[in-house]
């Protein structure tokens, strides 16, 4: 049954409606967003204004935008990662094409002008402004008498009471009516009504088909709703093209919110090749038009100088008018312009700036609760007070910002403010380290190191030190110096802990002292190669230094190298839509990108969507990708790397040397040795399969058809002679897919949950790919 929503006005309750026709109400400016900021559980509401909710599914829950800033523990001094230049991702972008408010049309007023739609003006007005409750008798008159215009007013009369009692299923008889005789607004309400379940079963097929009836004939928004449909697959098949080609018609025919999405579209590259100029100029349109995600995006782009020059003035304009309609992310960089932390718009005033934040902070916006706590903690801008600090990282922490986690996992280790308890401060350090948040995941490390709320892992300890290792965090690598100079929890190297040892020495970490003057006469250091270790030291610390990806694993990769050079590899399609996964060194230094499908010689165009530098992954999107003939419906699952063993078979298909061996998909088996990989890496696992030069990127299949990783590597015959005296027989690693999944939902590319049909190898096989990069 549809939820009530109350309007509360100074703290009472002067009216309750249907959430569907609340939000009608809301579009026609009958009620202000801000009436129901005062009522619990209308979290929902905070995203009204900026286009971002729907009846029909609920909201998808981006992935955390965590700023940098300082723990309790810090010096106090803030990274410049907490401004966002980026501020719109992908999963952004989903949510604001997937889930957006009914803009002009759902206050009943439409007005077509091209040329090409004048026909139907014959039979129908589409002039229909929103009926008065006086107009009722007149429009049921004339209904009556079979005006078909008439029809869609008394539906909107019906569906939201105007002038008659709410009836949700009466207004889908008289939407019913109108559709039926080729109305292009009953048309869409009548989808609208089978798509939320208005007096009617919900029917996403239904409803889907009767709003293309309607952007088929031209209606503007429906266009823009049809574009909405097809990107999330509701009522029809997912097509991120159909979803682009339609809001493309609907932002031409002047729809602002179509115009804010494709503007965000161009701007990220979703499905097109990003132009920031072509972004820009309908962002801008949208944002003229008070669409409020549009503006956040223009202030931004004119603070960087994307797609149009840069312009302190404009840039501080468009984000104010953000702020002004409850954006919470403008209001929140508004308070960062006050703080100091993003320069140039305004004279700093931390007093001001604490305001923007309490301001969003307190309508649920975890990033600035965060920085309340930070001002609280280090009294800048309020009176400093432990305790108002601790609530605000605990309010973001529970909403999963994972630095604030980390925060409150100190708070209750060391008892500040509150009773110490190793047991809550272990479960938030997990929180906080399961998305490798760096502070988080050193503090984890010595939870499972000491035994703090845990039984002691040193295993575990190894693998979040090694996280945090990557994050930049200096005492990590004094700690996991320590174990892996030890071989605790690790496979002893003492050249790699000499190497990470001289990187927490140089952050000025005290325990890392002992790395200062090792004596070539002590055998426990004698077999450390020194000037290897300083040189990894000094290329980890120049990638800190550059804010880069730090290459906490060097020396122990030296000792495997890609399987295959960037120019060719293999990989895999992994979604409907036709995602492609593969290694990031197949596609790196490239500027175009093919594939070409199993027993195909036809070279498919396609576009880097994201890569992950660390662990050597790359996902593109194929254009024009279909379904392989006779292939299954869907591509074989991703799974969870833990459902595989040690002793398990594996397969891959993938492209060999195909200058030598030809360009013919290869089959390989083997099995998997261990699910770790050199010195312990717990991204990859070690397999037996023969792979060479192009089967970088290849799928790693169990026997049943299900994915466990992806190829990467085979070992280095000359580092293994070198280091051993032994030449490595069929050595070869893969990445675990547990990565791959974590990028792609990351990105807000949705995995398939299917199963292998018929033959698991065929099935395999009919979703393997060559991938090409041309430089």
């Amino acid at each position: 049954m549809e939820p009530m929503v109350h309007i509360s006005r100074g703290g009472k309750v002067v009216a309750s409606h249907r959430l569907s026709a609340m939000r009608m109400l809301i579009d026609g400016d009958a009620v202000r967003p801000s009436d129901f900021y005062w009522m619990r559980g209308m979290a929902e509401w905070r995203r009204v204004d900026q286009g971002r909710f729907s009846s029909f599914l609920p909201l998808p829950a981006p992935p955390p935008s965590v700023p940098r800033a300082p723990s309790p523990k810090s010096s106090g001094v803030r990274s410049e990662n907490a401004s966002r230049s980026t501020p719109m991702p992908a999963a952004a972008w989903a949510v604001i094409i997937g889930f957006a408010v009914l803009s002009v049309l759902a206050i009943g007023y439409v007005a077509f002008t091209s040329s090409a739609r004048e026909p139907a003006r014959e039979k129908f007005s589409f002039d229909l402004p929103r009926p008065l409750a006086a107009e009722y008798p007149s429009i049921r008159t004339q209904a009556t008498n079979g005006d078909i215009n008439a029809y869609v007013r008394l539906g909107m009369c019906e569906l939201w009471g105007i002038g008659v009692s709410e009836s949700s299923s009466a207004a889908f008889a008289s939407f019913q009516v109108a559709a039926d005789k080729g109305h292009p607004l009953g048309q869409y309400w009548l989808g609208e009504a089978y798509l939320a379940g208005w007096g009617t079963s919900k029917d996403l097929v239904a409803g889907f088909s009767w709003i293309k009836k309607s952007a088929e004939q031209g209606m503007p928004f429906a266009r823009y709703r049809l574009g909405t449909l097809y990107y999330g697959g509701l009522g029809t098949a997912k097509s991120l093209s159909e979803s682009l080609r339609w809001l493309r018609l609907a932002a031409d025919d002047g729809v602002p919110i179509a115009q804010g999405a494709l503007g965000v579209a161009l701007r990220q590259g979703e499905g097109l090749k990003k132009n920031p100029t072509e972004a820009f100029q309908y962002l801008k349109k949208a944002a003229d038009a008070d669409v409020v995600f549009a503006q956040f995006n223009v202030a931004q782009m004119y603070s960087v100088g994307e797609g149009v020059a840069v312009d302190a003035k404009e840039a501080l304009r468009y984000m104010r008018k953000a702020a002004e309609k409850e954006d919470l992310d403008a209001i929140y960089a508004m308070g960062l312009c006050y703080v100091g932390e993003t320069k140039g718009f305004v004279a700093t005033d931390v007093t001001i700036g604490v305001g923007y934040f309490r301001k969003s902070a307190d309508k649920g916006h975890a990033e600035s609760q965060f920085k309340l706590g930070d001002h609280y903690y280090f009294g800048e801008g309020v009176e400093k007070s432990e305790i108002k600090a601790f609530n605000y990282y605990l309010k973001a922490a529970k909403q999963g910002h994972a630095e604030a986690q980390a925060i409150v996992g100190i708070f209750y280790r060391d008892g500040i403010t509150v009773a110490k308890s190793p047991k809550l401060a272990f479960k938030y350090f997990y929180e906080s380290g399961m998305q490798e948040d760096p502070l988080g995941a050193f503090n984890l490390g010595l939870c499972y190191a000491n035994g703090i709320g845990v039984d002691k892992q040193p295993d575990q300890a190894a693998i979040f030190y090694r996280i945090a290792c990557a994050g930049g965090y200096a005492e990590a690598y004094a700690e996991y110096a320590r174990l892996q100079f030890n071989g605790i929890g690790i496979v002893q190297d003492k050249t790699l802990a000499y190497a990470y040892g001289l990187v927490a020495l140089a952050k000025g970490v005290e325990s890392a002292k002992l790395w200062a003057n090792l004596d070539p006469a002590d055998p426990t250091v004698a077999s450390i190669n020194q000037e290897q270790g300083k040189a990894l030291a000094k290329r980890i610390l120049a990638a800190m230094d550059a804010g880069k990806s730090i290459p906490t694993i060097s020396v122990e990769r030296e000792a495997h190298e890609p399987a295959g050079g960037g120019s060719s590899g293999s990989g895999m399609v992994f979604t409907a839509d036709g995602h492609c996964f593969t290694n990031h060194h197949v596609v790196a230094g490239g500027t175009r990108f093919f594939v070409v499908p199993a027993g195909s010689t036809k070279q498919l165009v396609a576009d880097v969507i994201v890569v992950d530098e660390a662990n050597d992954l790359a996902i593109l999107k194929i254009r024009g990708w279909s379904v392989p003939e006779g292939a299954p419906s869907h591509p074989p699952p991703i799974i969870d790397s833990r459902s595989a063993n040690a002793g398990d078979r594996v397969f891959t298909f993938g492209y060999p040397v195909p200058d030598i061996l030809s360009d013919a998909v290869k089959y390989t088996s083997g099995d998997i040795n261990a699910l770790s990989g050199m010195h312990g890496d717990q991204n990859r696992m070690q397999v037996s399969m023969p792979i060479h030069g192009g089967n970088s990127g290849g799928p790693v299949a169990l026997e049943d058809g299900r994915i466990v990783g992806i190829v990467v590597s085979t070992a280095n015959p000359e580092y293994f002679f070198k280091t051993s005296k032994n030449i490595p027989q069929n050595i070869n690693f893969a990445v675990k897919a547990d990565y791959l999944r974590i990028l792609a939902q990351n990105n807000g590319i949705r995995l398939p949950a299917g199963s292998v049909s018929g033959d698991p190898k065929q099935h395999v096989r009919a979703y393997s790919v060559q991938v090409i990069a041309e430089k």
